[in-house]
């Protein structure tokens, strides 16, 4: 198979929805955990997972089309691939093809107070408000947590995200479970906004050893740029994250999307996160939008493009890893059609937000 992820990786999403990984736009299992009495019997034994396990065997990665996102590793982009492939089940340590559940991803909720403006009700409760959409609220149910619990033992990783993980003890729940059955897994990777971290899950995570775990946390921008991108305070962001580092001892990485409205200031938003995170280990600029495409940095002109990236690429990085792979590569998009809908985005949240955010990313104007 051209990647591990069908052997050994399997994703909930929202909504109790299962995906091979978290590139699997096409949701190619068409399963939810609704339809399940065992996740375990489902990853080995299903007709929907053996289906697809069957037809990648008989094709590679340029020609099997669901598998869209990680095409772009073609173009020297990072993806999911490149992940299963080279971190987590590399050859040389002995991860073959045979279908083993290794890699769990759980998403437990929607819950989350941040509205991003890339996001959407899918992954964000905030959202799901803003719209009048209570029914879009989501919550995993006892049931489908018990279905999780079974496959803990012989997981080697599982990855928590949201919605906001930290904003649902379910998550809770996951930890110690995992630290009852199985405590020497060898990574827990966190996917947060850092707005809040509770007491209890300090506990909970400080009952593993530091070099297990892998803290990433979402901040774009700074002050008005980060509370227009993700609705909440940049300096709540910031007292958070220190606290955790400071309670705990864990580091950690940020992640900065890349969208038209953070691109600009990318490299003076990376000068300003060295000095507020001092529990930052390694920065990540590799989360680059593509969809909703309105918000897309692909919009400004290829010119402009690499006006922006040249500084960012040439830049001489003084303390930490910066991953910026894939900036070099982005392409505009070459054309208008999105022009009216960016328009409409962005006046939009400057409504909602209450902040012009032409006034703090004036090369906006270039795309309008």
């Amino acid at each position: 198979m051209f990647c591990k992820a069908f052997s050994k990786s399997l994703v909930i999403e929202p909504y109790g929805t299962l995906a091979v990984c978290c590139s699997d736009g096409d949701r190619m299992l068409n399963t939810s955990m609704k339809d399940i009495t065992s996740l375990s019997d489902f990853f080995y034994n299903s007709k929907e997972y053996n289906g697809i396990r069957d037809a990648v065997r008989k094709t590679d990665l340029p020609n099997f089309d669901p598998c869209k996102a990680c095409h772009r590793a073609l173009d020297g982009f990072s993806t999911e691939m490149h992940i299963m492939n080279d971190w987590k089940f590399p050859e040389e340590q002995g991860y073959d093809d045979t279908v083993d559940l290794k890699f769990l991803e759980v998403t437990t909720s929607n819950i989350c107070k941040q509205s991003c403006v890339m996001c959407s009700t899918w992954y964000s409760s905030t959202h799901a408000k803003l719209e009048n959409k209570p029914e879009d609220i989501s919550f995993l149910n006892n049931d489908q947590m018990e279905l999780i619990y079974e496959v803990l033992p012989g997981l080697d990783y599982i990855c928590l995200k949201g919605g906001e993980p930290f904003a649902d003890h379910n998550n809770l729940k996951i930890l110690k479970r995992l630290y009852e059955c199985n405590p020497n897994i060898k990574n827990i990777t966190i996917v947060s906004n850092g707005q809040n971290i509770s007491k209890v899950f300090k506990d909970a995570l400080t009952k593993f050893n530091a070099d297990q775990f892998n803290f990433a946390f979402s901040v774009d921008g700074v002050d008005e740029i980060y509370k227009w991108q993700r609705g909440s305070d940049y300096k709540r962001t910031v007292k958070t994250l220190a606290d955790f580092h400071n309670d705990t001892g864990f580091t950690y990485v940020l992640i900065s999307t890349i969208t038209a409205y953070t691109l600009p200031s990318l490299l003076q938003t990376y000068e300003r996160h060295l000095e507020d995170f001092p529990g930052m280990h390694h920065y990540a600029s590799t989360n680059i939008v593509w969809n909703p495409s309105h918000t897309s940095c692909m919009q400004y002109t290829q010119d402009d493009i690499d006006r922006f990236v040249e500084p960012i690429i040439s830049y001489d990085v003084p303390k930490h890893e910066w991953n910026r792979q894939g900036l070099e590569s982005i392409k505009s998009f070459g054309h208008d059609i999105n022009l009216e809908m960016f328009k409409q985005h962005t006046e939009k949240w400057n409504n909602i937000r209450r902040l012009n955010i032409y006034d703090y990313v004036p090369e906006l104007s270039l795309i309008s």
